[in-house]
């Protein structure tokens, strides 16, 4: 007797599901029911919009003064930037490859062309400055750390200790 009473129970469940499911699934011929004004304005109201925003108020600026021109004998000097003395000491090309890529960042830094710090990791501070001095040295610039690029920084950087 209880399993005929839980199994009506599945039944009318089972049943109730599918009325809904086919309800909202837009099934042709069964109707759709348009929900009534105030549930779409009770919906409205829970969503708690922020009022719309007024039109601004034009705010006055102050007129902008122009800079005076510079004298001509400074606009024509460009900063040079200031050159530091290349003192590294590297013997021979390094067998780890962080200390190959920090040799390489030491010497750039020392002719000017980094401005990171010497970790010995190859980020896009490191790619850019090896780049530019391999197009400066008329190379192609491969971005990349090789004993190559060790040996012509480590000559360009005993030409400007001179």
């Amino acid at each position: 007797m209880p399993y005929v009473a839980y199994g009506m129970v599945l039944a009318l469940l089972f049943v109730a599901g599918f009325a809904v499911w086919t309800m909202g699934s837009g099934v042709p011929g069964l109707p759709i029911p348009a929900a009534p004004a105030s549930e779409t304005a009770r919906t409205a109201r829970a969503l708690k919009l922020p009022p719309r925003p007024s039109e601004p108020e034009p705010v006055a600026v102050p007129a902008r003064q122009e800079p005076a021109p510079p004298p001509q004998d400074v606009a024509e000097k460009k900063p040079e930037p200031p050159k530091t003395e290349c003192k590294v000491d590297f013997n021979r090309w390094p067998t780890d490859r962080t200390d190959q890529a920090q040799a390489v960042q030491v010497l750039l830094r020392h002719l000017g062309y980094y401005r990171g710090t010497t970790n010995g990791t190859v980020g896009p501070q490191t790619r850019t400055a090896i780049r530019e001095f391999q197009l400066a040295a008329g190379d192609a610039d491969t971005g990349e750390v090789t004993e190559v690029l060790f040996e012509a920084l480590k000559k360009k950087c005993a030409a400007s200790a001179n």
